[in-house]
């Protein structure tokens, strides 16, 4: 290959993994689909408990040297998360000597690192590219955060968040007394020094805008997505990264939520290509920003890879720089369902020497539409390789959300996993969002 990626052809590239592996963190889905478009496709996962995950599926690599002798310079390397403390390697410095080097690189820096991990500093970038910030407040310890809302109202809800460990299960928002007690379990399982943030609640309407970047801007449309998070039907359980969404493109979004203004400080800041994503609250007059996602999504990007024609093409072009507008399906969109077993969504690391949790559970069936986050395959079956029991997510696409999730329903029986959960009120939910937003000047064209 000379440098640069034609646009009139699809072209055979190697594609070089660096994983989490397993969680909402996997790329499996990403990694099988560029397989199956003809692609060379290694992997390296980081994370100890989660190495089995792709065994039988995808070839692996037992380090980022044993990656970078298969992939040479040729290789696009994709990294699938921001850094993470369980893993054996910095993505973001990795990532930044490669592209140094002269690599690609898609999705990993250390501005995504930062983006990411330093609340104070992605709130700052997002007042100056024009969003609005909820009433917010930050603390060296919990102690401190706890005294903080012993002064507040009792029916005042805010929202809790570290910088050190952000995940879903840590993330928790409710009143005061709630929080307070919630508080007291973070403090027993990860002490008193951790960093963090908390956030009033807000009134409006809850969306993620996502846009791919080129290295020099970001490419239109942008992308939308409605996502539930909590583990049951009726808003009940707890928060995981994510339980269902909906993803399409939508125009008028670029100026509206500051896109511009942000493609440029990427950048002016070297930014890698990959896709970028902000979260907001948006009422009838102002758009709260709430966090960045400079990563890939928990499963927006699952779900929503279903509206390109060829992944491999599109991301062998943005990683080169050589695609100005996204290829993103813009006459439909795509509708993704979680699906899991038990333990799940508790995330204890185990030993990754033992096989506890939900690992080892039989998957008989593996239909297309079925995104596969925490499989393997042993003796030519496939199986559950996550301990913590996410299996993988659903999508179908459409432009009717009740005939999309019940497509979504039915693949997920046809999976025949045992003790398989799901929510099975997703059309419901996502309908009231819909309804809700076109109050707010974003009308999504779908049915209802």
């Amino acid at each position: 290959m000379d440098g640069h990626l034609p646009t009139d052809a699809v072209v055979l590239m190697k594609f070089a993994f660096v994983s989490a592996g397993g969680g909402g963190a996997s790329s499996l889905f990403m990694q099988l689909r560029l397989k199956d478009e003809g692609h060379d496709v290694r992997t390296l996962i980081t994370v100890p408990q989660f190495t089995k995950i792709g065994d039988g599926y995808i070839k692996k690599a037992r380090s980022i040297y044993e990656l970078k002798a298969w992939g040479g310079s040729n290789a696009i390397y994709v990294f699938d998360v921001t850094s993470l403390k369980e893993s054996s390697l910095d993505y973001g410095k990795t990532a930044d000597s490669l592209r140094k080097s002269g690599h690609k690189v898609l999705f990993g820096g250390t501005i995504c690192d930062k983006l990411e991990g330093d609340r104070g500093f992605g709130q700052d970038l997002a007042t100056e590219v024009g969003f609005d910030l909820p009433p917010s407040h930050s603390f060296k310890t919990i102690s401190e955060v706890q005294k903080f809302l012993l002064k507040q109202e009792e029916d005042a809800e805010w929202y809790f968040k570290t910088d050190d460990y952000i995940d879903a299960a840590t993330t928790y928002g409710g009143k005061v007394e709630n929080l307070l007690r919630h508080l007291d379990y973070v403090i027993d399982k990860d002490g008193d020094k951790l960093p963090n943030h908390i956030e009033s609640k807000v009134a409006g309407v809850p969306l993620s805008i996502a846009g791919f970047f080129n290295g020099k801007q970001f490419l239109q449309p942008l992308q939308i997505t409605i996502e539930h998070k909590k583990l049951l039907n009726d808003e009940l359980g707890p928060s995981t990264g994510c339980s269902l969404d909906l993803v399409c493109a939508l125009d008028g979004m670029y100026d509206r939520m500051h896109f511009d203004k942000y493609g440029e400080w990427l950048a002016k800041n070297n930014a890698p290509p990959g896709i970028y994503d902000a979260n907001v609250i948006i009422d009838g007059e102002k758009t709260y920003f709430l966090e960045w996602t400079p990563r890939m999504g928990y499963d927006s990007e699952a779900t929503g890879f279903h509206l390109f024609p060829n992944m491999g093409k599109f991301l062998g072009q943005l990683a080169h720089g050589e695609v100005d507008e996204s290829p993103v399906e813009t006459s439909e969109a795509a509708f993704g369902l979680r699906v899991w077993v038990p333990p799940y969504p508790w995330e204890h690391f185990p030993d990754h020497d033992k096989e506890e949790g939900a690992a080892g559970v039989p998957v008989l069936a593996t239909p297309d539409g079925f995104e596969a986050y925490g499989l393997a395959i042993k003796d030519e079956e496939p199986y559950i390789a996550d301990p913590f029991g996410l299996v993988g997510v659903t999508v179908a696409t459409g432009d009717n959300v009740k005939e999309m999730n019940a497509k979504c329903i039915k693949l997920a029986k046809s999976l025949q996993v045992p003790n398989l959960g799901y929510r099975t009120d997703a059309a419901e939910v996502v309908a009231k969002d819909i309804k809700e937003l076109a109050k707010v000047d974003v009308e999504i064209p779908y049915g209802v």
